[in-house]
């Protein structure tokens, strides 16, 4: 469902509250990948964990006294969630409008403790865990939601990107930008040309059909390694464009700069027009 126009602005409110968490992870990661450190992949859960939790966790709100065994781990118990803007006038209290897993938290082999806030129609925010094990047949919520506190927000990693800029036609950076999005983007050419030998990223399955670099921030984050936000206009083959921005991190490594790593994100976004 499509929550309407007042909705969507609380939505954006919660995203933006809760967003300085998962990018301070991103910008430990640009900190190690400039330091030549070689950090162990942290863990990361599997498809669907975290969206079984918000099921889960909106279920268990909207339901106030429902019988426990609905949260056991059979996924399969868990039911459709009503349309809580229809059922408005059915509910207790004001009722939650939106709800987004913003940590998942190792908790053992195969489960996952999860936050998930729920924003409600009084436009407080409220944090529930609960715990989702991954089981051979896809992720299953284990006992039943719990009201913690809500996460703190904190300071994100600042990187001094500058304002995003039309690159020049001898900017070699930039070359090396663009030439791996085309690749990537529109199959034109190998992908690992642009790349360090220890990176795979795939070209997309289905291509877009033309793709221009516009502009370029970028911060370099030691003697030897840049962040950039490239941002592309992209056009589809029915003639549809949008723009997008790609997170990289290139190094300069004898005399060939190459993309080492795709960021998730960048810690702070770019300033200017």
């Amino acid at each position: 469902m499509t929550p309407p126009a007042p909705v969507r602005i609380l939505q954006l409110g919660l995203w933006i509250a809760v967003a300085a968490g998962p990018v301070l992870g991103v910008a430990a990661l640009v900190v190690a990948s400039s330091a030549g450190r070689q950090q162990p992949p942290p863990a990361v859960p599997g498809v669907g964990v975290t969206s079984i939790a918000e099921v889960a966790v909106l279920q268990h709100v909207l339901g106030g006294a429902v019988p426990p065994d609905r949260l056991q781990p059979v996924r399969q118990q868990l039911q459709p969630v009503p349309d809580v803007t229809v059922a408005l006038p059915a509910l207790a209290g004001p009722g939650p409008v939106d709800v987004a897993a913003v940590t998942a938290t190792p908790a053992g082999p195969d489960r996952w403790g999860v936050t998930v806030l729920v924003l409600d129609r009084d436009a407080t925010i409220e944090a529930w865990q609960v715990t989702v094990v991954e089981t051979a047949g896809g992720p299953a919520v284990e006992g039943l939601p719990a009201l913690v506190p809500t996460p703190r927000a904190e300071a994100p990693a600042a990187l001094a990107l500058d304002a995003p800029r039309t690159p020049a036609p001898d900017d070699v950076l930039a070359a090396t930008v663009e030439g791996f999005l085309r690749a990537v983007l529109l199959g034109t050419g190998e992908v690992d040309r642009w790349t360090a030998v220890d990176v795979d990223v795939p070209a997309l399955d289905h291509p877009v059909a033309e793709m221009t670099l516009r502009r370029i921030a970028r911060d370099r984050v030691s003697t030897t390694s840049v962040a950039v936000l490239a941002e592309v206009e992209l056009r589809r083959v029915d003639g549809s464009a949008l723009i997008a921005q790609y997170p990289l991190l290139l190094a300069e490594r004898e005399g060939r700069i190459e993309v080492v790593r795709v960021l998730p994100a960048l810690p702070l976004a770019p300033t200017g027009p």
